[in-house]
């Protein structure tokens, strides 16, 4: 796992899944067995550095398995795919699960669905607080994309950080759409062929897509798979 190096996204992401009534998997390997229970995260408590998470009625035993004998606890939220490692404090009196903020984490990109390489080219602006990005897409799927951009740009983008008002062109439409940064992968030099001078990937995912919207990507993505 990566360290937290954007404590403010990081929260955001975080504070989303309370109001969002998130539910959360805590989880511990054990052998081959990995012992699962399905927690609520309850609150965030940034000045005291901690969160809250509840068990789903029925999984406390699951809970006490999970934490018994441990120092830490990895959990998931899988609405936004991230994995998070955290100092376990313990147990409340509500039999709440309190935990550190995290100081672990990892964004996994979901690949539900095929992506392409675009011939033709798939325009994207986003504009950020630091700057103004037009690039095309290095690969394009119904459920995000990635850019592959220059050490002057890659700074920009961190993971966690959701970026509002993305303008994707595609042929004559245009789909502006709400993205979660989910991973920064720092490339070597001339990694990529076709792109040797490329100093980063961004991998996005969509936030919401409406059924306008996806219908343009799938009729696109399906051109590449079918004819191509």
């Amino acid at each position: 796992m990566s360290r937290v190096d954007d404590s403010f996204a990081m929260e955001q992401v975080l504070q989303e899944a309370v109001v969002s009534n998130e539910v959360a998997i805590a989880w511990y390997a054990l052998g081959p067995r990995i012992i699962k229970c399905e927690m609520q995260l309850k609150s965030i408590r940034c000045r005291r550095k901690e969160m809250r998470l509840a068990p789903i009625v029925g999984q406390e035993y699951y809970l006490n398995q999970i934490i018994t004998g441990q120092e830490r606890v990895n959990v998931y939220l899988s609405s936004c795919a991230l994995f998070i490692s955290s100092r376990l404090i313990g147990l409340n009196n509500d039999g709440e699960l309190v935990l550190s903020m995290p100081d672990e984490y990892q964004f996994r990109e979901r690949r539900q669905s095929p992506r392409i390489v675009p011939d033709d080219p798939v325009s994207v602006v986003i504009e950020t607080s630091k700057s103004s990005v037009k690039t095309n897409c290095n690969d394009l799927g119904t459920n995000g994309f990635s850019l592959l951009l220059s050490k002057q740009d890659r700074h920009s983008f961190k993971a966690g950080a959701h970026l509002s008002n993305v303008h994707i062109q595609i042929g004559e439409s245009n789909i502006v759409a709400d993205v979660l940064v989910v991973d920064v992968l720092k490339l070597k030099p001339y990694q990529l062929d076709s792109a040797p001078f490329a100093d980063v990937r961004v991998s996005f995912t969509f936030r919401s897509l409406q059924k306008r919207q996806l219908g343009v990507l799938d009729k696109f993505i399906a051109s590449y798979i079918q004819v191509r």
